[in-house]
């Protein structure tokens, strides 16, 4: 989780949430938002890593994100994208219009 201000600038060090196996990981929204809550963020930056080498969202991946979203409107704080990594690519919730 990277925590912004208003006009996009980091708050600190990004922030790990959870950790998890090569399968699977547990993460909920409340978490993340509370995290963002505590560092005052104005936006946030949610990233994760997918072991398979994968940067297509999963089911889970998606819920998570809209769940984020939801939240956050509620709480003012700004969803900037939900990006998932792999070695060789990355994933952009918001290029692809997801977060819309």
């Amino acid at each position: 989780l990277v925590c912004l201000d208003m006009r996009g600038k980091c708050i600190g060090a990004p922030i790990l949430v959870s950790e998890g196996t090569r399968f699977r990981v547990h993460v909920d929204a409340r978490e993340i938002l509370s995290k963002a809550l505590q560092r005052g963020a104005g936006k946030i930056l949610v990233m994760h890593n997918h072991p398979s080498q994968i940067a297509q969202p999963s089911p889970a991946d998606i819920i998570l994100t809209k769940q984020i979203l939801e939240g956050a409107k509620w709480m003012d704080i700004e969803l900037v994208d939900h990006v998932i990594v792999t070695r060789d690519e990355l994933f952009s919730m918001r290029a692809n219009g997801m977060l819309d």
